[in-house]
């Protein structure tokens, strides 16, 4: 028998993801009500009144918590908010990130999510953010449609992580090139454009992006705090885009209103409907919708699909010549995926098999 306290099993497929959610009461293993491999829920008997309603609001209390996605349209404008704090959060603890990286890294996966969301499907896009200079050479994310996102951070070896909440003060990014790809179903090569990133503003180079290969106006506000240790408590963002034929000056009224410190607390409280409320004109709440549940939603994680056999496979393309000398020098090879820090071990018995 297997006892335990089973407190989250995350079951990804291809395009949808189911989440499972235990007490964290002490309930043991075999009373929990999920049969795996297919069997029918077995032991139900054994939760009394009060545990289905202790499972309940746990259910209720992670499924809020969890990071969302909201899209909608008014009669000139489409809209995006997200909130990807968990996302942020696993990003930093995965890679041993400190606050100033953190940020940066959210950011700009909070910026590829919120794109995405336009696809289609498994269709996704892809940010790389080379750096001139600074304490950072290079970020990288990419999010797919359903609401996979992934991402990662490179610090220059003379980079010197600071702690506590005051982290962000005197620190710049500094200059550099946002790199954006889409990868769709009907293009056989990625849609990629580069745009200059001055003063290492990601939302003004993701703004810049968005204008000067999309043709599309746009406001976009990221935000990132933290506690008094230096770890992420929120992190999200909103994106404003004008629709075909809206009036030229529409999005400078909401840029101002987006940059705007007032809207800040919104966003940490989740606040939606009032976020938007605070930064659309009047005549555009008039077509919005009366609530976040008549709004698209995408529930955001962050995740990989790396996995053993697919480095396997890359390394199998190699020449025989090339692996016999790869494993030559060491009997385990210890590969890592650089999107999530995920380490792998393989020996040349791996590949035989």
């Amino acid at each position: 028998r297997i006892f335990g306290i089973f407190r989250s099993i995350s079951i990804r497929s291809r395009c949808n993801t189911m989440n499972f959610i235990a007490l964290s009461s002490g309930i043991p293993f075999r009373s929990f009500p999920i049969a795996f491999g297919g069997g029918k829920l077995k032991n139900v008997r054994n939760f009394s009144n009060k545990t289905n309603e202790n499972f309940k609001e746990e259910l209720r209390k992670s499924l809020k918590e969890r990071d969302i996605l909201y899209q909608s349209f008014s009669k000139n404008l489409r809209f995006v908010v997200l909130y990807n704090t968990k996302t942020t959060q696993t990003a930093s603890k995965r890679h041993s990130l400190s606050a100033f990286p953190s940020s940066l890294l959210g950011k700009t996966m909070a910026s590829v999510s919120m794109l995405s969301s336009f696809l289609e499907g498994e269709e996704r896009v892809k940010a790389r953010i080379s750096m001139n200079g600074g304490p950072f050479s290079l970020i990288e994310a990419e999010s797919i449609h359903v609401g996979e996102v992934k991402g990662f951070i490179q610090e220059r070896s003379n980079y010197n992580p600071f702690e506590g909440k005051d982290i962000m003060k005197n620190l710049e990014l500094g200059d550099g090139s946002l790199s954006v790809s889409k990868i769709l179903y009907n293009n056989s090569n990625p849609l990629t454009s580069t745009v200059e990133l001055t003063g290492g503003n990601l939302s003004k180079g993701f703004e810049n992006y968005l204008e000067l290969s999309d043709q599309i106006p746009s406001a976009l506000r990221l935000e990132t705090a933290f506690d008094d240790q230096g770890k992420v408590s929120f992190s999200g963002g909103i994106l404003v885009q004008t629709m075909p034929f809206a009036p030229s000056n529409l999005i400078d009224h909401i840029r101002d209103k987006i940059k705007s410190d007032s809207i800040v607390p919104l966003l940490h409280s989740r606040s939606t409907l009032e976020l938007l409320k605070s930064v659309l004109p009047q005549n555009e709440l008039e077509s919005i919708p009366s609530s976040t549940d008549q709004m698209k939603k995408i529930r955001v994680d962050f995740h990989c699909r790396c996995s053993k056999e697919n480095f396997l496979k890359a390394i199998s393309t190699l020449p025989p010549s090339q692996i016999e000398e790869i494993f030559a020098k060491d009997e385990v090879l210890h590969a890592n995926c650089h999107h999530c820090n995920q380490n792998y071990d393989i020996q040349l018995k791996d590949l035989s098999s």
